[in-house]
């Protein structure tokens, strides 16, 4: 990792370009044009300090290079659910460790159903996922919080295939986040007393959308605008507002952590052209973005971040240059980057975090869906 770019205190990262050439192992600071380059010894990404246990989850679900997706959430009993698009099949899956061995089902079919799932898990370990209807051009919702596993249709949109979040709020209500492909709009989709509703959150955006949820219900949303430009947004004062803080990005992630502070992990093109994984926080008042990891490839299916409770940052993303599943986190006081699977040809991460602050991914390699834990080195 290095040529780590750290914002000034406006909504914008300025990105041009500012060489800085180093022969030693050591940081150097240099501030000029109102921003700071933080200029970090290169380090090549190992297992260590992690040790991961892996398993195959399910066997033969791949559907092509762009149609692999899946989830992963914990539970308050630190229970392991993955929802995944069965690509063979095009079928909307589930699996999950509740109850010791692993198992998995079917949740939606017939139809092309369960693309670019989002899930959550609410206080009674029922299971939320929004998710995409290829067939019918409708974004659906499944859930286990009944009696059973129902689906149902939250909007149809008439074109495109959709991408969304979810999150779950203090009454268990599911919140999802969309574009409206027809209107362009960023909208929030909310269950209440039976019933669907919507809410306009920005007047444009793109497909990039991430929702996580606060104190008091408040809601948080990071999505690219129709520029490009990451933008996060919160009704924490009642009303919608919203900042830039990157003027370029995709893939985007948010967590938020112990006193409502956004976490942000995406991904956006570097100053030498290389796609970078970035991080973004307002943790400290003001909006501070530094990469991660400086070349993550060109072809990419994603970040996911989760804060636990040190309020520690973990980051999953997929090195497509490599085809490696790989991890960031921040829990030694420092960002280190490392390798998570490197077997075959790892790819479509996500990961999430248990109650323990342990870490558990489930990723797709060669056709099969995977899942991988970590436990702590020497």
């Amino acid at each position: 990792m290095d040529n780590s770019v750290v914002g000034p205190a406006s909504s914008r990262l300025n990105r041009r370009a500012l060489t800085i050439l180093v022969a030693v192992a050591v940081v150097v600071v240099v501030a000029a044009a109102s921003y700071v380059v933080l200029v970090r010894p290169s380090s090549t990404p190992s297992h260590e300090p992690f040790t991961w246990t892996m398993q195959t989850i399910d066997s033969d679900v791949w559907g092509g290079f762009d149609r692999e997706t899946t989830c992963i959430s914990a539970d308050s009993n630190n229970n392991i659910h993955i929802c995944y698009y069965d690509g063979k099949n095009c079928d909307l899956k589930y699996a999950t460790n509740r109850g010791g061995a692993w198992w998995n089902r079917t949740l939606d079919a017939p139809g092309d159903v369960g693309e670019y799932s989002s899930m959550a898990v609410d206080s009674n370990n029922k299971v939320h996922i929004s998710y995409c209807d290829t067939t019918n051009y409708a974004l659906k919702y499944a859930t286990d919080a009944g009696d059973w596993w129902t689906t149902e249709t939250v909007v149809s949109y008439g074109k495109d295939r959709m991408l969304s979040s979810i999150a779950i709020d203090s009454e268990n209500r599911p919140y999802i986040c969309y574009r409206d492909p027809t209107s362009s709009e960023l909208k929030c989709a909310t269950k209440f007393n039976g019933s669907w509703t919507h809410q306009v959150i920005a007047d444009a955006g793109r497909n990039y959308c991430s929702i996580a949820i606060g104190s008091n219900d408040s809601l948080h949303v990071c999505y690219s605008d129709p520029d490009g430009a990451l933008t996060y947004a919160t009704n924490s004062s009642g009303t919608w507002t919203s900042v830039v803080f990157d003027d370029s990005g995709w893939w985007c992630s948010i967590a938020l952590g112990a006193n409502d502070e956004a976490h942000i992990s995406y991904l956006a093109s570097n100053q030498e052209g290389q796609n970078s994984l970035m991080y973004a926080t307002n943790a400290n008042g003001t909006w501070t973005c530094i990469s991660l990891y400086d070349d993550v490839g060109n072809w990419n299916t994603g970040t996911s971040i989760a804060v636990d409770s040190d309020n520690k940052v973990h980051v999953g993303f997929f090195d497509s240059g490599e085809y490696d599943a790989m991890y960031a986190t921040n829990e030694g006081g420092f960002w280190g980057c490392y390798i998570v699977d490197n077997r075959e040809y790892p790819r479509a991460t996500s990961m999430t975090i248990d109650s323990n602050n342990g870490v558990h991914f489930s990723y797709f390699d060669r056709g099969d869906l995977e899942y991988a834990a970590s436990s702590a080195g020497s």
